[in-house]
């Protein structure tokens, strides 16, 4: 069964903007190169707050993903 997430994160301070484009462009990357990745957006509102969009072939190549790599390293700092 398709697999589809969607996240919402909100941007406080333009300081925060160089590193967490940096770790997105490396999270994006590792999605690209994951089995099971069926493809994704990155959006921006008016309001600095970004939203992605991904479509996983299942739980567990979405489960894969998220759990190791580039991705798994970016999460606990965006609670920072």
């Amino acid at each position: 069964m398709v697999v589809i997430s969607v996240t919402r994160w909100r941007l406080w301070s333009f300081g925060y903007l160089a590193p967490l484009m940096r770790e997105t462009l490396k999270s994006v990357r590792q999605a690209k190169h994951s089995p099971g990745f069926l493809g994704g957006d990155l959006l921006r509102n008016a309001k600095n707050a970004f939203w992605t969009l991904t479509a996983w072939k299942d739980a567990a190549a979405m489960n894969a993903y998220r759990s190791r790599g580039a991705h798994h390293g970016v999460v606990p700092k965006l609670l920072d």
